[in-house]
């Protein structure tokens, strides 16, 4: 994948659930419902959120698990985070826009060096967003 190329990541290509944790505000966003992946990249990705749970600037500990059924018990963050069954990516917000009263579209710039989990995650993605173009093309002609 090229660095400027944006892969779109709904949540039948990214096949996962996301909650985080506001370092800055020490606020918890644990409604992973609430929460859509909308497009990534190598360096950054942006998520619709809720409005209230963050501002630009934020330092976000962002939580993927790979099912949501760990997220229907949860209640509340975990003190020991390391409890949680899921890969972590820490960022802060670069740009936060005002969607409705209840949602932003926040761009999370990306702040870990060296991200296996990342990568691989961006290459699944894009890998299933090119058979869904590939269907596209095979109708389109």
């Amino acid at each position: 994948m090229t660095l400027k190329k944006i892969t779109l990541a709904t949540k039948k290509l990214s096949k996962s659930y996301m909650i985080f944790t506001n370092s800055t505000s020490q606020q918890d966003c644990i409604e992973y419902r609430d929460i859509k992946f909308i497009y990534a990249d190598e360096m950054e990705f942006t998520l619709l959120v809720p409005i209230k749970s963050c501002a630009e600037g934020h330092h976000i500990n962002l939580y993927i698990f790979d099912d949501n059924k760990q997220l229907k018990k949860l209640k509340k963050m975990p003190n020991d985070k390391s409890t949680l069954k899921c890969h972590v990516i820490n960022g802060n917000i670069s740009h936060l826009e005002k969607i409705d009263d209840e949602l932003a579209e926040v761009t999370i710039q990306i702040t870990d060096k060296v991200n296996e989990f990342w990568d691989s995650y961006i290459s699944k993605i894009e890998e299933r967003q090119d058979k869904v173009s590939e269907i596209f093309e095979r109708y389109r002609t």
